[in-house]
């Protein structure tokens, strides 16, 4: 099973109002985690020649470090929109104060 086939194995329960964003969502985070792994076979520090202790980012280090930051966005809006079709479903506190609000 692919990571994209897991991940909206993770999230077919999901309200069909949300779904196409939630699969819009997780094409990009799959393209994000493939970029990540190959930004990793690059140096992310360079380091100055005559001076060692002079350290400079690289492009790759920038890059990845935008990327990890979209990829981490995009992880915790799935993650919010997984733990709201949770709550609304299976809740044992909202079943109860649905009981108490009814009496």
């Amino acid at each position: 099973m692919s990571r994209t086939e897991e991940l909206h194995k993770i999230f077919e329960g999901v309200d069909e109002g949300k779904r196409a964003i939630v699969n819009n969502l997780i094409d990009e985070a799959v393209y994000l985690e493939t970029q990540l792994t190959e930004l990793k076979k690059y140096p992310f520090i360079k380091f100055h020649p005559q001076n060692p202790n002079l350290q400079k980012i690289t492009a790759a280090g920038k890059q990845y470090r935008e990327f990890l930051q979209t990829y981490t966005n995009i992880i915790d809006k799935l993650c919010r929109v997984y733990a709201n079709e949770e709550t609304e479903e299976a809740s044992p506190l909202r079943a109860f104060l649905e009981k108490v609000n009814k009496q």
